[in-house]
């Protein structure tokens, strides 16, 4: 998956109160729309002159889970693999003695 070379910079930036106290800054986790767009075009919205512009982070919501849900199944087999070779070596071993 392309996304593991994402860069996350965090950004601050100030945000205006609504109740006339002092503004706050905030501390916000974006994507770079470029490099996302490398990945997966339609993760991003293009600007007037069709480069990329803004990542659609609803999307991307989306492919992160479908994302986390492969690794888990691929997780889940191997594991079952991994149980499967363990006892065949254990029976392996148990004939030898």
């Amino acid at each position: 998956m392309g996304s593991a070379k994402w860069r996350i910079p965090n950004v601050r930036c100030l945000r205006g109160s609504t109740h006339g106290s002092a503004p706050t800054c905030v501390q916000l986790t974006v994507l770079i729309a470029e490099e996302v767009a490398k990945v997966d075009p339609a993760l991003v919205l293009p600007d007037k002159e069709g480069k990329p512009y803004t990542v659609r982070y609803d999307q991307v919501n989306a492919m992160l889970l479908n994302e986390f849900l492969k690794a888990h199944r691929k997780i889940e087999e191997q594991q079952k693999q991994i149980e499967a070779l363990t006892a065949a070596v254990q029976k392996v071993s148990a004939s030898l003695n």
